[in-house]
């Protein structure tokens, strides 16, 4: 049996921490699927580039030569993923527990289903 495969697409915004937490949370969930990660930066941030590599070896790293926007960053990890399902998230997003295998487990269940969003909630755990 093969596993489903997600492809997570980051794009490091103006406060350059927040990446580090989005992917502790990341790091931490397990579940009947594999994961790749991309993180996509743009130029200027050499300390943002050698620490990323140095803690999160196993994550792809695209540092764009210009400045891009967001959905063109996106865009282009989504063109050159494989992956059954792709997840792009915004770099102030941490994951709850189990929250990716929900998504998965629920996009297996509904093969109609093209698209699906988990639920935000605010750093309280409210909606």
């Amino acid at each position: 049996m093969t596993l489903p495969s997600i492809h997570v697409s980051i794009v490091v915004g103006a406060n350059e921490q927040l990446i580090f937490r989005c992917l502790r949370s990341l790091m931490r969930q397990r579940g009947s699927f594999q994961v790749s990660i991309t993180v996509t930066t743009n130029p200027g941030s050499v300390w943002l580039v050698q620490r990323l590599r140095e803690e999160y070896p196993g994550v792809e790293l695209v540092v764009n030569p210009r400045r891009l926007g967001f959905a063109e960053n996106h865009n282009r990890v989504l063109s050159a993923s494989s992956s059954k399902y792709v997840l792009i998230l915004n770099d102030d997003t941490e994951l709850l527990d189990g929250a990716l295998e929900a998504l998965v487990q629920f996009m297996e269940a509904h093969e109609k289903c093209a698209v699906a969003g988990p639920r935000l909630l605010n750093p309280d755990h409210t909606v």
